[in-house]
């Protein structure tokens, strides 16, 4: 009979968990603690209050209350976040002025009274047991006495819980709060402006105290400033360098092609080179050797390519992703150069006519670069071994360029986003029966992306066609 009460009491608590979500605070819980908490000069409830405005725990909060600095510009406190995001160090001469660099860290906001106590506390005479002890006996009384669920750990994942309400993306919470699944991938391609997170931490913010009826208590003063610093990712490029880089290549491209001789590997090296970039910057697809694999993965006629990317999570791992008119123009158009390309090599009996025909048929990796007379599987960091132009920055930059780019644009589901760029948390299942995400949401990106690809120069290019003119293959 005990156990059978046991259970029972295990399986409602279960079931009030799954149709209440009890583990997350409501509007009451959190209106109630600020009515009864705010205006005070205890040490203890303003940790609790920071907790709620910063998204950590009070002992993560105690361990670096030398990262807190009051702005008294905006009237508020700024808990500065100290995250590694990876910098490419190999600069080669024109790279930094490719890169916009990240100029600062991430950072929440807190009230400027409640910044001002905490930075007054000395750490070194703390018993941080006794502290945490003594806020969870302080939100066990205002339970008692008001009904609410109110605890710690609640408080400080709070923020998390809430912020896609004031636009918060899941890449800019896990800069903010503490994830229980681990850093979320997108949170080391996105750069974003200062101001733009400022915005969205100020009506949080002051959202839980109007809710509250405690406006005066926030007097946060609005930045106006639109040229602030950028932060987040340190190798997103500039969409000038881009441009100048893409309008460089067609120009090549167009010139071997009018050529009286043409130079048949230049050539196909950097056609194949240009169909590369602008396949990376349509998909993001991460890099890699045998990029996109086989011709089989792309679905021409309904558009959309198979990617297979994240060999870290198995042969298995894959994402459907809907390609822009631009790209699938280009793919059509790359095919036709490689059957042309089968043509001319096919006059001087060459061995590579065996492996486009390889490639045709499904049976050998799309994309390849030419060498002596033989296709060549390449990763990007050695694409300047077959075009001396290739830029010689970190491989994935495509990847950062895309994200923020992305991150932008409202109309666009951030779910989306995830499942397009293989960003996915560990519980997330854009793909399955029960998902309420469609093809549809996705195909937003692939009508974003091709106006960006446009205006970044890109532009359906076509490669080697049947011609009388002399070649050769060096």
């Amino acid at each position: 009979m005990i156990m059978k009460n046991a259970t029972l009491a295990h399986m409602k608590r279960q079931q009030k968990s799954l149709v209440c979500d009890y583990n997350r605070l409501n509007t009451f819980d959190v209106e109630t603690f600020l009515q009864h908490t705010v205006g005070t000069t205890c040490m203890v409830k303003n940790l609790l209050i920071a907790s709620l405005c910063v998204g950590e725990r009070i002992e993560n909060l105690l361990s670096s209350l030398h990262q807190i600095k009051l702005s008294h510009v905006h009237n508020c406190g700024v808990k500065i976040k100290v995250l590694e995001f990876p910098r490419y160090e190999n600069f080669h001469d024109e790279m930094p002025l490719a890169f916009l660099e990240s100029e600062g860290q991430p950072f929440a906001i807190l009230p400027f009274d409640v910044a001002s106590i905490l930075k007054g506390i000395d750490v070194k005479s703390l018993d941080i047991e006794f502290v945490v002890k003594q806020a969870d006996n302080y939100l066990a009384s205002l339970n008692q006495k008001f009904d609410t669920k109110l605890t710690a750990v609640r408080l400080a994942r709070h923020l998390s819980h809430v912020g896609a309400k004031f636009d918060l993306s899941c890449a800019e919470l896990d800069w903010l709060t503490e994830s229980e699944l681990g850093r979320h991938s997108g949170a080391y391609y996105l750069q974003i402006n200062a101001a733009d997170l400022k915005a969205k931490l100020f009506r949080y913010v002051q959202t839980q105290y109007e809710a509250a009826g405690l406006s005066a208590n926030f007097n946060y003063t609005a930045p106006h400033d639109t040229q602030s610093k950028r932060i987040g990712s340190n190798l997103y490029v500039r969409n000038e360098h881009i441009k100048d880089k893409s309008l460089e290549l067609v120009a090549t491209i167009e010139t071997l092609k009018s050529s009286p001789i043409i130079n048949i590997e230049e050539l196909h090296n950097h056609y194949t080179y240009f169909t590369l970039q602008l396949l990376n910057l349509a998909t993001g697809h991460r890099p890699g050797e045998g990029q996109y694999n086989t011709l089989q993965n792309f679905d021409v006629d309904s558009g959309y390519v198979l990617v297979q990317d994240k060999r870290s999570r198995g042969p298995g791992t894959c994402r459907l992703i809907p390609l822009s008119n631009i790209a699938i123009k280009q793919i059509t158009l790359y095919i036709e150069h490689l059957s042309s390309l089968q043509k001319w090599c096919e006059l001087d009996g060459s061995d590579v006519v065996a492996d486009i025909a390889n490639t045709l048929k499904f049976n050998a990796p799309v994309f390849r670069f030419m060498r002596h007379g033989k296709l060549i599987s390449a990763t990007s960091s050695q694409y300047a071994a077959y075009v001396p132009m290739a830029d010689k920055n970190k491989s994935n930059w495509n990847r950062h360029w895309l994200r923020t780019q992305l991150a932008d644009q409202l109309s666009i589901l951030e779910p989306a986003v995830n499942a397009f760029m293989g960003h996915e948390d560990k519980l997330d299942e854009t793909y399955s029966k029960f998902s309420s995400l469609s093809l549809a949401h996705i195909k937003a990106i692939a009508l974003f992306l091709e106006e960006s690809l446009k205006n970044l120069g890109f532009k359906p290019l076509r490669g080697l066609c049947a011609c009388s003119s002399k070649k050769v293959i060096e």
